[in-house]
This record gives structure tokens, sequence and C-alpha cells, in this order.
């Protein structure tokens, strides 16, 4: 997270912690140059997923539709 606020020059807006289908995760929201960037961010062991939306509309559109379209699969 602070790394994507960091590297964009942006504002963090909104953070929450909690799980993702089991997993540890965090969603948050950034302004950074004109744009609202949404992430949702899951840790599965030694692997990270990213989903990331962003608009010029706060909140990105279909952001939770979209984020929870992730699906990980057992390996």
């Amino acid at each position: 997270m602070q790394g994507a606020v960091t590297s964009t020059g942006g504002t963090l807006l909104s953070q929450s912690q909690g799980t993702y289908q089991g997993f540890p995760s965090v969603d948050f929201l950034l302004s950074a140059q004109g744009e609202y960037v949404d992430y949702r961010v899951v840790l599965n062991g030694h692997s990270l997923y990213q989903v990331v939306v962003a608009s010029t509309v706060n909140p990105p559109a279909n952001f939770t539709s979209f984020a929870s379209s992730l699906k990980i699969l057992a390996p």
C-alpha cells in the first residue's frame, strides 16, 4: 500500500484490512494525478495478487464487482 502511494505521489484516502477467499487482504483507495485508484491486494503464502481500477470518478465505478471476480485457485 505504501509503495503505491509513494510511487504515484498520491494520497491515501481509505483502507480496510480483511480476508478474501480466506487469505489476508487489504482494500485501499488513493488519489493521484487527478485520478482515483482503488486496489485490492491479497496475500496467498508467497504470492501477492493485486486488482486495480483507476478512474476520474470517486470511487471508481464497478470496483467491487471487478475485484470480486478474482478467483484464487489452489495449486
